[in-house]
């Protein structure tokens, strides 16, 4: 799984490219993977899960963007026989974070700063 994700993140940068020249008021990012909890002493064996976030922002400048993200994670916790019962648990969890990014630079490469907070549940 470590290969597969190293791999995703070397050749991703070749197929991105910029829609336009000039930045919108307005983005949104949809991001969704899989969850692996770290704390793996819940009842029976975790599997894991699944996330996704939603994250509208509003460009107020060129360099500064302002946002509110909502994120959300399922996993699943089952008996070492793989059968569900009693020991079998479902854990969500949720976050509400208010966030700002600062851009350096206007070119095709934008590194950022970035800083979020807000709830966890």
């Amino acid at each position: 799984m470590k290969n597969f994700i190293s791999l995703l993140l070397i050749i991703t940068p070749f197929f991105v490219q910029a829609q336009a020249e000039n930045y919108g008021a307005f983005k949104l990012d949809l991001a969704s993977g899989y969850s692996l909890p770290q704390n793996r002493t819940l009842a029976g064996d975790v599997k894991g899960g699944f996330n996704i976030s939603l994250e509208p922002k509003f460009n107020l400048t060129d360099h500064l963007t302002v946002g509110i993200k909502a994120e959300g994670a399922i996993m699943a916790a089952i008996n070492n026989a793989n059968t569900i019962d009693e020991t079998s648990s479902l854990s969500v969890t949720t976050s509400y974070l208010l966030t700002g990014e600062y851009y350096f630079g206007t070119g095709p490469v934008r590194p950022y700063a970035g800083v979020a907070g807000g709830i966890y549940n």
